[in-house]
């Protein structure tokens, strides 16, 4: 994910990225998946902070790792609870059906090689 998405992210949910210095984060190793799940992430963090809020039971989730395996999303942290657990686990499903570059949902195919969803006019491009 570009920078410019990464420091929105890092900087809407404050608790999700508590222990992430900024600028180290965003010029190192930041988001390693494409803007096109931008949005995705943004609902995911927004549904398991407004989770977290509501229930002061619920440990606080802390971003470890958010990057791309076989083509699909993967979210690495800790904290927060079954419910979360199962939000992380749609999103990640979600992101199959999703180009990794553009965010759209339309007509998505699996390059082969270096595993990546892609809408077919972002396949076609070569993104």
């Amino acid at each position: 994910m570009n920078a410019h998405l990464d420091s929105i992210l890092v900087g809407r949910y404050p608790k999700i990225f508590k222990d992430v210095d900024q600028n180290v984060f965003v010029k190192t190793w930041g988001i390693e998946c494409g803007d096109g799940w931008f949005w995705l992430l943004s609902n995911l963090f927004d549904t398991i902070q407004v989770r977290i809020n509501l229930n002061k039971g619920v440990e606080q989730v802390v971003a470890k790792k958010i990057s791309t395996h076989l083509g699909g999303l993967v979210f690495e942290y800790t904290g927060g609870d079954d419910i979360i657990k199962g939000m992380v686990e749609l999103s990640e499903h979600m992101s199959y059906h999703i180009c990794e570059n553009c965010g759209s949902t339309e007509d998505i195919v699996q390059t082969k090689g270096w595993i990546k969803c892609l809408c077919r006019d972002c396949f076609h491009r070569g993104d």
